[in-house]
């Protein structure tokens, strides 16, 4: 994507940007002006290489620990936001976590316990409700904005790493929906359902990537920039549209 100041001015706060679709879209914003917040969990290297990026293409970076499971650390992260810059455009709400657990053999040891279950939904779904809320009030009262919330095809099909995954990318649409009724008309809220991506999430599991593409229409996996563009897509353009969700497999699910 080329640098343009189509976002001069704007502030996005990107969760789980540290790497992968995260780090890609901070780096989107980032080349058409807008100044990035870059959330992060535990990759405090990783979320300054981010923040490095961000500078490289001649925008502001601001760095920020928080996890979205907890409403008081979202709660501060909007804040600090606020305090150093006065106000939020965009917030992409990336920051995801699975287990890879098969979905069979439930009672065998390696079956899903509570703690798995309470992870995944406490990070996927109720840390997308606890930023959105969060924005809400600056962003209404700047009269627009919009939230981009990130699913997974594995919320229509099950082919996630896990029950809980799949559960969760499938409430995320919902809130999606919800949190759109409830926002407007001055936010936005839409999602993304990506298909198969290669981040980090499958190192050591690269000889799926083939076997995935010989699969897919369009002959490939997906990357983390393909997200990244329809990330922008919903942020700057998009502006009759909310309560959607779209799909970015390579037409994958067509079959």
């Amino acid at each position: 994507m080329a640098a343009t100041q189509e976002m001069a001015g704007q502030v996005a706060i990107v969760t789980g940007s540290a790497s992968g679709i995260g780090r890609a879209s901070a780096l989107a914003f980032a080349r058409a002006g807008a100044r990035v917040v870059v959330n992060y969990s535990r990759s405090a290297d990783e979320a300054q290489e981010t923040a490095g990026l961000v500078r490289d293409a001649g925008s502001e970076a601001l760095v920020i620990q928080a996890n979205v499971a907890k409403a008081a650390e979202v709660d501060a992260l909007v804040q600090q936001t606020l305090d150093n810059w006065g106000r939020v455009d965009v917030l992409v709400n990336n920051a995801g976590t699975t287990v890879f657990k098969p979905y069979t053999n439930l009672e065998e040891l390696d079956a899903l316990t509570e703690a798995d279950w309470d992870r995944v939904l406490a990070v996927n779904v109720k840390g997308v409700y606890f930023a959105s809320k969060a924005v809400a009030a600056p962003m209404k009262a700047q009269g627009k904005g919009a939230i981009i919330n990130i699913s997974s095809v594995s919320a229509f099909k099950p082919v996630g790493s896990s029950i809980p995954y799949c559960a969760s990318k499938a409430a995320v649409i919902s809130v999606t929906q919800t949190m759109a009724l409830a926002l407007a008309p001055e936010i936005r809220v839409n999602a993304i359902a990506p298909g198969f991506v290669a981040t980090r999430w499958w190192t050591g599991r690269e000889d799926i990537g083939p076997t995935l593409a010989a699969t897919t229409p369009l002959q490939r996996g997906g990357t983390a920039e393909d997200i990244a563009e329809l990330v922008y897509f919903l942020a700057t353009s998009a502006g009759f549209t909310t309560g959607a969700t779209l799909v970015a497999d390579g037409g994958r699910t067509l079959g």
